[in-house]
């Protein structure tokens, strides 16, 4: 979704703005540091998730929320506007859903896609 020339700016910023809005849902993580595969990162994230809402994982310490301590009602207010502009209007966001979100870096681009609750053989 949304990589190199295929890149839609107008779309990846309607999806932003959508993810915004759903905050008390987000859960995002990046996969270049840490993922499910190793048992012990895994059942680290498990216990992560149930943790309240919205968790954006630090890409070097997966044990800081980035996401913590911010006015994610106040954002949200402004996203909320955002989506109402003319230029957000009639556009397609990329199909991505809120909770357990994977960030994948791949040639220094990132991909976001729907984590599995569990890999490996934990």
């Amino acid at each position: 979704m949304g990589l190199g020339d295929n890149f839609d700016t107008a779309a990846g910023f309607r999806t932003v703005m959508e993810l915004i809005v759903r905050y008390r849902e987000l859960w995002l993580f990046w996969t270049k540091n840490y993922n499910f595969v190793n048992c012990f990162v895994a059942d680290f994230l498990k216990n992560k998730l149930k943790e309240p809402r919205p968790m954006i994982l630090d890409p070097a310490d997966p044990t800081g929320n980035v996401a913590g301590n911010a006015r994610w009602d106040l954002v949200a207010k402004e996203a909320k506007k955002c989506l109402q502009q003319v230029c957000a209007q009639n556009v397609e966001p990329w199909k991505v859903e809120p909770n357990l979100l994977i960030a994948h870096q791949c040639d220094n681009q990132y991909n976001l896609y729907r984590a599995p609750i569990s890999q490996g053989d934990c």
